[in-house]
Protein backbone atom coordinates (compact mmCIF):
# COMPACT_ATOMS: atom_id res chain seq x y z
CA UNK A 1 0.00 0.00 0.00
CA UNK A 2 2.81 2.43 0.74
CA UNK A 3 4.73 1.60 -2.60
CA UNK A 4 1.33 2.51 -4.15
CA UNK A 5 0.84 5.64 -2.66
CA UNK A 6 4.62 6.66 -3.20
CA UNK A 7 4.17 5.95 -6.68
CA UNK A 8 1.17 7.51 -7.02
CA UNK A 9 2.80 10.53 -5.42
CA UNK A 10 5.51 10.55 -7.62
CA UNK A 11 3.63 9.80 -11.18
CA UNK A 12 1.55 13.42 -10.35
CA UNK A 13 4.52 15.23 -9.47
CA UNK A 14 5.80 14.06 -13.03
CA UNK A 15 3.31 15.22 -14.49
CA UNK A 16 1.61 12.31 -15.52
CA UNK A 17 -2.21 13.24 -14.89
CA UNK A 18 -2.76 15.60 -17.69
CA UNK A 19 -1.04 13.24 -19.73
CA UNK A 20 -3.26 10.46 -19.13
CA UNK A 21 -6.08 12.94 -19.31
CA UNK A 22 -5.14 14.06 -23.05
CA UNK A 23 -4.60 10.10 -24.02
CA UNK A 24 -8.22 9.40 -22.51
CA UNK A 25 -9.14 12.05 -24.78
CA UNK A 26 -7.15 11.20 -28.15
CA UNK A 27 -7.19 8.38 -30.45
CA UNK A 28 -6.14 6.14 -28.43
CA UNK A 29 -9.38 5.79 -26.60
CA UNK A 30 -11.19 5.83 -29.51
CA UNK A 31 -10.72 1.40 -28.64
CA UNK A 32 -12.63 0.61 -25.64
CA UNK A 33 -10.02 -1.75 -24.19
CA UNK A 34 -7.61 1.00 -24.24
CA UNK A 35 -10.52 3.54 -23.11
CA UNK A 36 -10.74 0.89 -20.05
CA UNK A 37 -7.27 1.00 -19.08
CA UNK A 38 -6.60 4.55 -18.69
CA UNK A 39 -9.56 5.11 -16.56
CA UNK A 40 -8.76 2.10 -14.24
CA UNK A 41 -4.93 4.09 -14.39
CA UNK A 42 -6.51 7.15 -13.39
CA UNK A 43 -8.28 5.12 -10.79
CA UNK A 44 -4.78 4.25 -9.21
CA UNK A 45 -3.83 7.27 -8.63
CA UNK A 46 -6.66 8.83 -6.70
CA UNK A 47 -4.60 7.98 -3.57
CA UNK A 48 -4.81 11.67 -1.55
CA UNK A 49 -7.26 14.27 -1.34
CA UNK A 50 -4.99 16.41 -3.54
CA UNK A 51 -4.69 14.39 -6.27
CA UNK A 52 -8.40 13.97 -6.52
CA UNK A 53 -9.55 17.68 -6.36
CA UNK A 54 -6.36 18.10 -9.37
CA UNK A 55 -7.94 15.21 -11.43
CA UNK A 56 -11.56 17.09 -10.78
CA UNK A 57 -9.82 20.47 -11.97
CA UNK A 58 -8.56 18.71 -15.02
CA UNK A 59 -12.50 17.66 -15.85
CA UNK A 60 -11.63 13.68 -14.93
CA UNK A 61 -15.04 13.62 -13.54
CA UNK A 62 -16.76 14.81 -16.34
CA UNK A 63 -14.60 12.76 -19.01
CA UNK A 64 -15.20 9.29 -16.80
CA UNK A 65 -19.02 10.06 -16.60
CA UNK A 66 -20.03 10.81 -20.79
CA UNK A 67 -17.64 7.54 -21.60
CA UNK A 68 -19.52 5.86 -18.96
CA UNK A 69 -22.72 6.96 -20.97
CA UNK A 70 -21.50 6.78 -24.61
CA UNK A 71 -19.72 3.36 -23.39
CA UNK A 72 -22.12 2.06 -21.50
CA UNK A 73 -23.17 -1.19 -23.30
CA UNK A 74 -19.26 -1.82 -22.44
CA UNK A 75 -18.83 -3.80 -19.60
CA UNK A 76 -14.77 -3.31 -18.99
CA UNK A 77 -15.53 0.58 -19.47
CA UNK A 78 -18.38 0.39 -17.27
CA UNK A 79 -16.61 -1.40 -14.40
CA UNK A 80 -13.70 1.01 -14.82
CA UNK A 81 -16.07 4.27 -14.91
CA UNK A 82 -17.57 3.22 -12.05
CA UNK A 83 -14.13 2.58 -9.94
CA UNK A 84 -12.50 5.55 -10.94
CA UNK A 85 -15.88 7.32 -9.85
CA UNK A 86 -15.73 5.28 -6.24
CA UNK A 87 -12.13 5.76 -5.91
CA UNK A 88 -12.24 9.30 -6.67
CA UNK A 89 -15.34 9.80 -3.99
CA UNK A 90 -13.31 9.67 -1.23
CA UNK A 91 -12.92 13.45 -2.07
CA UNK A 92 -15.90 15.54 -0.56
CA UNK A 93 -16.13 18.24 -3.22
CA UNK A 94 -15.73 15.53 -6.04
CA UNK A 95 -19.06 13.52 -4.50
CA UNK A 96 -21.14 16.19 -4.70
CA UNK A 97 -20.16 16.97 -8.37
CA UNK A 98 -20.57 14.17 -9.58
CA UNK A 99 -24.19 13.87 -8.68
CA UNK A 100 -24.64 17.24 -10.20
CA UNK A 101 -23.07 16.05 -13.16
CA UNK A 102 -25.77 12.77 -13.50
CA UNK A 103 -23.06 10.55 -12.99
CA UNK A 104 -25.11 8.42 -10.52
CA UNK A 105 -28.12 7.95 -13.08
CA UNK A 106 -25.09 7.06 -15.31
CA UNK A 107 -23.97 4.14 -13.15
CA UNK A 108 -27.41 2.89 -12.12
CA UNK A 109 -28.46 2.48 -15.91
CA UNK A 110 -24.74 0.54 -16.51
CA UNK A 111 -25.91 -1.74 -13.17
CA UNK A 112 -29.05 -2.33 -15.06
CA UNK A 113 -27.20 -3.08 -17.94
CA UNK A 114 -24.74 -5.67 -16.80
CA UNK A 115 -26.78 -7.30 -13.81
CA UNK A 116 -24.41 -10.39 -13.74
CA UNK A 117 -21.11 -8.97 -14.15
CA UNK A 118 -20.07 -9.47 -10.38
CA UNK A 119 -16.61 -6.80 -10.62
CA UNK A 120 -18.56 -4.04 -12.55
CA UNK A 121 -22.00 -4.30 -9.93
CA UNK A 122 -19.42 -4.23 -7.03
CA UNK A 123 -17.37 -0.83 -8.44
CA UNK A 124 -20.63 0.54 -8.70
CA UNK A 125 -22.23 -0.40 -5.40
CA UNK A 126 -18.96 1.33 -3.84
CA UNK A 127 -19.10 4.08 -6.20
CA UNK A 128 -22.81 4.83 -5.64
CA UNK A 129 -21.66 4.18 -1.43
CA UNK A 130 -19.07 6.57 -1.81
CA UNK A 131 -21.16 9.28 -2.46
CA UNK A 132 -23.23 8.88 -0.35
CA UNK A 133 -21.04 9.56 2.87
CA UNK A 134 -21.72 12.53 4.74
CA UNK A 135 -23.89 13.43 1.65
CA UNK A 136 -27.76 13.36 2.79
CA UNK A 137 -28.50 15.11 -0.71
CA UNK A 138 -27.00 12.46 -2.67
CA UNK A 139 -29.06 9.52 -1.32
CA UNK A 140 -31.71 11.60 -1.64
CA UNK A 141 -30.71 11.77 -5.24
CA UNK A 142 -29.66 8.28 -5.70
CA UNK A 143 -32.74 7.20 -4.41
CA UNK A 144 -35.01 9.79 -5.97
CA UNK A 145 -33.36 8.18 -9.47
CA UNK A 146 -33.98 4.72 -8.82
CA UNK A 147 -30.98 3.47 -6.85
CA UNK A 148 -31.82 1.81 -4.28
CA UNK A 149 -33.74 -1.46 -6.04
CA UNK A 150 -30.42 -2.00 -8.09
CA UNK A 151 -28.52 -1.66 -5.26
CA UNK A 152 -29.83 -4.09 -3.43
CA UNK A 153 -30.69 -6.18 -6.24
CA UNK A 154 -26.31 -6.72 -6.93
CA UNK A 155 -25.18 -6.73 -3.27
CA UNK A 156 -27.78 -10.02 -3.07
CA UNK A 157 -26.72 -11.77 -6.31
CA UNK A 158 -22.85 -10.80 -6.31
CA UNK A 159 -23.42 -11.73 -2.23
CA UNK A 160 -20.24 -14.46 -3.02
CA UNK A 161 -17.97 -11.84 -4.48
CA UNK A 162 -15.91 -10.79 -1.66
CA UNK A 163 -15.32 -7.27 -2.34
CA UNK A 164 -19.22 -6.70 -2.87
CA UNK A 165 -20.02 -8.04 1.02
CA UNK A 166 -18.46 -5.23 2.83
CA UNK A 167 -19.26 -2.72 -0.26
CA UNK A 168 -22.64 -3.81 -0.15
CA UNK A 169 -22.45 -3.14 3.42
CA UNK A 170 -21.07 0.26 3.09
CA UNK A 171 -23.88 1.74 0.85
CA UNK A 172 -26.50 0.49 3.40
CA UNK A 173 -25.17 2.12 6.14
CA UNK A 174 -24.30 5.38 4.53
CA UNK A 175 -28.01 5.52 2.46
CA UNK A 176 -29.52 5.72 5.80
CA UNK A 177 -27.39 7.58 8.18
CA UNK A 178 -28.30 10.30 7.38
CA UNK A 179 -30.97 9.41 5.90
CA UNK A 180 -33.86 7.99 8.28
CA UNK A 181 -36.79 8.05 5.66
CA UNK A 182 -34.32 5.54 3.13
CA UNK A 183 -34.53 2.67 5.55
CA UNK A 184 -37.97 1.43 4.67
CA UNK A 185 -37.33 1.49 0.78
CA UNK A 186 -34.37 -0.51 1.74
CA UNK A 187 -36.06 -3.11 3.95
CA UNK A 188 -38.66 -2.96 1.04
CA UNK A 189 -36.04 -4.74 -1.41
CA UNK A 190 -34.89 -6.93 1.35
CA UNK A 191 -31.74 -5.78 2.45
CA UNK A 192 -32.57 -7.06 5.83
CA UNK A 193 -31.99 -10.71 4.15
CA UNK A 194 -29.44 -10.00 2.20
CA UNK A 195 -26.74 -8.56 5.49
CA UNK A 196 -28.03 -11.42 7.68
CA UNK A 197 -26.59 -13.86 5.05
CA UNK A 198 -23.10 -11.66 5.19
CA UNK A 199 -23.53 -12.55 8.34
CA UNK A 200 -23.56 -16.52 7.38
CA UNK A 201 -20.91 -15.97 5.40
CA UNK A 202 -18.66 -14.58 7.89
CA UNK A 203 -18.93 -16.26 11.06
CA UNK A 204 -16.14 -15.20 12.89
CA UNK A 205 -15.75 -11.76 14.18
CA UNK A 206 -13.82 -9.47 11.64
CA UNK A 207 -14.46 -6.34 9.55
CA UNK A 208 -16.98 -7.37 7.72
CA UNK A 209 -19.46 -9.22 9.73
CA UNK A 210 -19.38 -6.04 12.01
CA UNK A 211 -20.62 -4.02 9.07
CA UNK A 212 -23.09 -6.13 8.31
CA UNK A 213 -24.24 -5.99 12.40
CA UNK A 214 -23.88 -2.40 11.85
CA UNK A 215 -26.01 -1.88 8.76
CA UNK A 216 -28.70 -4.15 10.44
CA UNK A 217 -28.71 -1.89 13.53
CA UNK A 218 -28.82 1.11 11.29
CA UNK A 219 -31.72 -0.07 9.66
CA UNK A 220 -33.26 -0.59 13.34
CA UNK A 221 -33.51 -4.42 12.78
CA UNK A 222 -32.85 -7.11 15.62
CA UNK A 223 -29.71 -8.22 15.98
CA UNK A 224 -29.58 -11.86 18.47
CA UNK A 225 -26.53 -11.83 20.87
CA UNK A 226 -25.78 -15.27 18.77
CA UNK A 227 -25.11 -13.27 15.67
CA UNK A 228 -23.50 -10.79 17.79
CA UNK A 229 -21.25 -13.16 19.12
CA UNK A 230 -21.30 -16.11 17.12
Amino acid sequence: LFRSLEHAKQATELGLLPLILTAARGPMAQQTGQLAELLATLSRLTVTDQICSSLASMDALSLAITELANHMTDAGVAKQACFFLANISGNDGCKSSIVRASGHLAIIQAMLLHPNNAAMQTDAVAALGNMCLRMPQNCEAIAAAGGIPPIVAAFSQHLGYARMQSKGCLAVRNLVSRNEELREPLLKEGVERVLRDVLVANPDEGYVRNLAIAGLRDLHCAVEMKERFQ
